[in-house]
């Protein structure tokens, strides 16, 4: 084998390895998500205290966001992979319903939108959470839900 075959070899065993170790924006999404395990302290819109959690589950395959504050608003998401390319949250709501979103991401790759396709026990025109979103590493949901990682 000459050199040039070498080279050529190890270009191409070099490519084959990055195609495999590249990550869809879904599986990054999914990966920032997990860097969210933990307590985080915060309020709701009419400054009642809310804990909201994160944790992995199903041996990694699921990350569960429970919401926990004094009322209504305990209320459990689940995300999970569907496929390499598609990031899903499940959000099981105070108002009895279980909306379904599929997460895309923005192109600066700092915002997450998870947009609402279907879900169980919603009436025609009854409301749900359709759009809550993640930018950066700090979950914001369209409930105005903010808040800080809690030390306890």
């Amino acid at each position: 084998m000459t050199n040039a075959h070498r080279i050529a070899a190890l270009i191409v065993v070099a490519l084959a390895a990055t195609a495999v170790l590249a990550q869809s924006d879904a599986q990054k999404s999914f990966t920032q998500l997990k860097s969210l395990t933990g307590s985080w302290e915060g309020k709701t819109p009419d400054g009642k205290p809310l804990l909201v959690s994160f944790r992995e589950t199903a041996g990694g395959s699921a990350i569960m966001s429970e919401i926990l504050g004094t009322g209504p608003e305990n209320m459990v998401s689940m995300f999970n992979m569907d496929g390499p390319n598609k990031l899903l949250m499940t959000h099981y709501c105070g108002a009895g319903n279980q909306p379904r979103m599929q997460a895309s991401v923005s192109p600066d790759g700092k915002t997450i939108t998870f947009t609402f396709f279907d879900g169980t026990n919603i009436a025609p025109g009854a409301g749900h959470t359709d759009s809550p979103w993640a930018r950066g590493l700090r979950i914001i949901r369209s409930d105005s839900c903010r808040g800080t990682r809690s030390h306890g």
